[in-house]
């Protein structure tokens, strides 16, 4: 009787035993899931933050360019309003010349012409001019002729500008305008492209 005891407590401590070890196993196998589990979330936490604090980088450079473009925006918008408003001043300026200073215009006509001339290539030129000029126009032209220049006659139309002429070909296919406002025109394009260039540089 006392050896079947004996062999029972020893079978129960054995079965002990061995639900002791499996239980320690276990924990073991738990503890190191729990642990790798701890690791990869740790990973996708660092991850996220990486992604967050990249969006976060993009959105401020974005905002960054936006705020540039914004700025250069603005002051083309007010260099582009100086420079209109500078133009056309100056234009009210040359507008009065005929009458301020005639001698003068009188030489920056002789000018006009000669470039336009000089541009047109065409044997058989034709001028066109203000009303006003059709006197001082064909004295010009007869200064230049007696200089070698072909001649030229006067058209019967009549330019509506502030001052200068336009010579064309007599097919009427080829023209050269020098006018104040075509020069004007032609100023404040080339100024206007050089401002936005040497903004977007910046």
């Amino acid at each position: 009787m006392n050896s079947e005891a004996a062999l029972k407590q020893e079978i129960r401590n054995a079965a002990e035993a061995k639900a002791n070890e499996l239980l320690a196993d276990a924990r073991k196998k738990a503890e190191a899931i729990l642990s790798e589990a701890e690791k990869e979330e740790k990973k996708i936490r660092e991850r996220k933050e990486l992604d967050a604090t990249k969006r976060l980088e993009q959105t401020e450079r974005f905002e960054v360019a936006k705020a540039r473009m914004e700025c250069a925006r603005l002051k083309l918008t007010l260099l582009s309003k100086y420079l209109e408003g500078a133009f056309e001043e100056a234009l009210s300026v040359v507008n009065n010349l005929p009458k301020k200073d005639p001698s003068l215009y009188a030489r920056t006509l002789a000018n006009y012409i000669a470039q336009a001339l000089e541009n047109l290539g065409d044997s058989n030129p034709i001028a066109v001019s203000r009303e006003a000029d059709r006197e001082l126009v064909g004295n010009i032209l007869k200064e230049l002729e007696a200089r070698g220049y072909p001649h030229i006659p006067i058209s019967l139309e009549s330019l509506n500008c502030s001052g200068g002429i336009l010579i064309h070909g007599e097919n009427m296919r080829v023209y050269y305008v020098n006018t104040f406002e075509s020069r004007f025109l032609k100023l404040e394009e080339n100024l206007r492209a050089k401002v936005a260039t040497a903004l977007l540089r910046k």
